[in-house]
């Protein structure tokens, strides 16, 4: 029981650090897009 209890645990919380990876990069690729074409449109 301890030990299925942990394994799952430890998978929520892979799947929790990946879904933060991906937010975070994908946060940071918006920005980068928006500041590509925020600077398009000044020019």
């Amino acid at each position: 029981m301890s030990i299925f209890t942990l394994s799952k645990g430890y998978f929520f919380y892979e799947i929790t650090l990946f879904f933060v990876d991906n937010a975070n990069e994908v946060s940071r690729k918006i920005s980068i897009f928006a500041a590509v074409t925020e600077n398009n449109i000044c020019v």
